[in-house]
């Protein structure tokens, strides 16, 4: 029984010293933890101070500057708008006067040349006009009802087309159905004043 005693108190006691044993290297890890950790913090803060520090000089007061020579100022006159190159051989430049006065002689003149541009190519106008206002029954239904319109104001139509553009999405704008078609331009008046407009 003694011996019983005796290898349970042993039992004991070796279970009790691993505890201890145990015990002492958490807390020697959980030191050694806590001094290398210390020791990081450490060497983040002084990297930090080195980055950011002056590097220990002194500010130095303003440079001084070395006395040198002046330079000589050279007055400088700029040329009178009077003034002229010297001539070239054919008189070029021309030399400058007044507004009206003759041309020198030999000059030549403008040509009177007629301007060539038609404004009406093909010899029509082009005239656009909205089906009508968006929300409301439209004013042209289709292409034929909008040239029979200038057909019976006297308006003689060459050729016509249907085509969509971008609009507004709002009741007082118009639709996006367009109509364009030809006329003549003597009758180009009479078409704005029915509410058409030019088209391009």
């Amino acid at each position: 029984m003694e011996k019983n005693s005796n290898r349970s108190s042993n039992q004991s006691k070796r279970a009790l010293s691993y505890f201890r044993m145990s015990d002492r290297s958490d807390q020697r890890a959980n030191f050694s933890f806590i001094n290398h950790f210390s020791f990081i913090i450490l060497l983040v803060g002084l990297l930090l101070l080195s980055a950011c520090s002056s590097g220990g000089q002194e500010p130095t007061a303003e440079p001084t500057l070395e006395a040198t020579s002046p330079v000589p100022v050279v007055a400088t006159v700029p040329p009178k708008a009077t003034e002229v190159g010297p001539p070239t051989p054919a008189g070029y430049p021309a030399p400058a006067n007044d507004i009206g006065a003759p041309e020198p002689p030999g000059y030549p003149e403008p040509p009177s040349i007629e301007p060539t541009v038609d404004p009406y190519p093909g010899g029509f106008a082009v005239i656009q006009h909205s089906a009508g206002v968006q929300c409301e029954d439209p004013l042209f239904p289709d292409l034929d009802s909008a040239i029979a319109a200038l057909e019976q104001a006297g308006i003689k139509v060459q050729e016509g087309e249907e085509m969509q553009l971008l609009v507004c999405e709002s009741c007082s704008c118009p639709t996006s159905t367009h109509y364009r078609v030809l006329i003549h331009p003597a009758e180009l008046d009479a078409a704005l004043a029915l509410g058409w407009q030019r088209g391009n």
